[in-house]
Protein backbone atom coordinates (compact mmCIF):
# COMPACT_ATOMS: atom_id res chain seq x y z
CA UNK A 1 0.00 0.00 0.00
CA UNK A 2 2.88 2.11 1.02
CA UNK A 3 4.38 1.93 -2.11
CA UNK A 4 1.30 2.23 -4.22
CA UNK A 5 0.47 5.54 -2.55
CA UNK A 6 4.26 6.72 -3.34
CA UNK A 7 3.49 5.82 -7.32
CA UNK A 8 0.88 7.95 -7.45
CA UNK A 9 2.41 10.72 -5.74
CA UNK A 10 4.38 12.00 -8.41
CA UNK A 11 7.46 11.70 -10.89
CA UNK A 12 9.30 8.98 -8.31
CA UNK A 13 8.71 5.57 -9.79
CA UNK A 14 9.37 3.29 -6.62
CA UNK A 15 9.63 -0.95 -6.64
CA UNK A 16 9.73 -3.07 -3.99
CA UNK A 17 10.65 -6.49 -3.89
CA UNK A 18 9.48 -7.90 -0.49
CA UNK A 19 10.48 -12.07 0.08
CA UNK A 20 7.39 -13.90 1.60
CA UNK A 21 10.41 -15.63 3.64
CA UNK A 22 11.61 -13.10 5.28
CA UNK A 23 8.44 -11.20 6.32
CA UNK A 24 7.19 -14.72 7.76
CA UNK A 25 10.55 -14.40 10.22
CA UNK A 26 9.63 -11.29 11.43
CA UNK A 27 7.44 -11.05 14.82
CA UNK A 28 4.32 -9.09 14.78
CA UNK A 29 5.97 -6.16 16.16
CA UNK A 30 9.08 -5.92 14.53
CA UNK A 31 6.73 -6.16 11.11
CA UNK A 32 5.40 -3.21 12.69
CA UNK A 33 8.52 -1.67 13.40
CA UNK A 34 9.39 -2.32 9.31
CA UNK A 35 6.19 -0.67 7.88
CA UNK A 36 7.33 2.14 10.03
CA UNK A 37 10.64 2.48 8.89
CA UNK A 38 9.50 2.02 5.08
CA UNK A 39 6.58 4.65 5.39
CA UNK A 40 9.41 7.25 6.78
CA UNK A 41 12.08 6.22 4.03
CA UNK A 42 9.94 6.65 1.68
CA UNK A 43 8.24 9.68 2.26
CA UNK A 44 11.49 10.97 2.69
CA UNK A 45 12.84 9.81 -0.67
CA UNK A 46 9.82 11.41 -2.04
CA UNK A 47 9.92 14.85 -0.53
CA UNK A 48 13.90 15.10 -0.27
CA UNK A 49 15.63 12.93 -2.62
CA UNK A 50 14.28 14.67 -6.17
CA UNK A 51 14.86 10.99 -7.38
CA UNK A 52 13.65 9.29 -10.66
CA UNK A 53 13.78 5.65 -8.83
CA UNK A 54 13.09 3.92 -5.53
CA UNK A 55 13.72 0.32 -4.22
CA UNK A 56 12.17 -1.14 -1.45
CA UNK A 57 14.33 -4.47 -0.67
CA UNK A 58 13.56 -7.02 2.32
CA UNK A 59 14.98 -10.44 2.23
CA UNK A 60 16.51 -13.22 4.25
CA UNK A 61 20.41 -13.70 4.65
CA UNK A 62 22.04 -16.38 6.60
CA UNK A 63 21.34 -15.15 10.27
CA UNK A 64 19.45 -12.07 9.63
CA UNK A 65 16.51 -10.00 7.55
CA UNK A 66 17.89 -7.28 5.46
CA UNK A 67 15.45 -4.12 4.50
CA UNK A 68 17.20 -1.66 2.37
CA UNK A 69 15.65 1.35 1.06
CA UNK A 70 17.30 3.20 -2.11
CA UNK A 71 17.18 5.51 -4.29
CA UNK A 72 19.23 7.58 -7.32
CA UNK A 73 18.22 11.43 -5.99
CA UNK A 74 20.40 14.00 -4.86
CA UNK A 75 21.77 12.26 -2.16
CA UNK A 76 23.64 13.76 1.10
CA UNK A 77 21.10 12.47 3.74
CA UNK A 78 23.54 11.39 5.74
CA UNK A 79 23.39 15.21 7.71
CA UNK A 80 19.69 13.64 8.90
CA UNK A 81 21.35 11.46 11.29
CA UNK A 82 23.01 14.63 12.89
CA UNK A 83 20.36 17.38 12.79
CA UNK A 84 16.98 17.23 13.57
CA UNK A 85 15.79 21.24 12.00
CA UNK A 86 13.50 19.81 9.61
CA UNK A 87 12.36 16.98 11.07
CA UNK A 88 12.70 13.87 13.59
CA UNK A 89 12.81 11.14 10.32
CA UNK A 90 15.91 9.82 10.85
CA UNK A 91 15.70 10.37 14.84
CA UNK A 92 12.54 8.04 14.73
CA UNK A 93 14.24 5.17 11.89
CA UNK A 94 16.82 5.28 14.07
CA UNK A 95 15.46 4.77 17.46
CA UNK A 96 12.83 1.84 15.55
CA UNK A 97 15.97 -0.23 14.61
CA UNK A 98 17.33 -0.08 18.17
CA UNK A 99 14.14 -1.67 19.51
CA UNK A 100 14.61 -4.26 16.77
CA UNK A 101 18.37 -4.76 17.53
CA UNK A 102 19.50 -4.27 14.43
CA UNK A 103 22.15 -2.33 12.67
CA UNK A 104 21.85 1.01 10.39
CA UNK A 105 24.05 1.69 7.62
CA UNK A 106 23.42 4.74 5.66
CA UNK A 107 25.26 6.06 2.79
CA UNK A 108 24.59 9.37 1.21
CA UNK A 109 27.18 11.26 -0.80
CA UNK A 110 25.62 14.11 -2.69
CA UNK A 111 24.54 13.70 -6.77
CA UNK A 112 24.68 9.56 -5.45
CA UNK A 113 21.51 9.30 -4.43
CA UNK A 114 20.95 7.47 -0.46
CA UNK A 115 20.59 3.82 0.53
CA UNK A 116 19.80 2.93 3.84
CA UNK A 117 20.20 -1.11 5.08
CA UNK A 118 19.26 -2.12 8.20
CA UNK A 119 20.20 -5.32 9.50
CA UNK A 120 17.82 -7.36 11.36
CA UNK A 121 19.17 -10.27 13.92
CA UNK A 122 17.03 -13.54 13.32
CA UNK A 123 15.96 -15.81 16.08
CA UNK A 124 15.42 -12.74 18.09
CA UNK A 125 12.17 -12.35 17.14
CA UNK A 126 11.04 -11.55 21.41
CA UNK A 127 13.01 -9.00 21.51
CA UNK A 128 11.10 -5.71 19.80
Amino acid sequence: KIIKQANSAGKTKVTAALSSAAVKQLSRVRATEVVAIVRESVSNLLRHADARHGKVVLKCLAQSILLEISDDGRGGAARGLKESKRGHGMANIQARVATMNARLTLVSKKGMGTRIRIVIPRGDNHVG
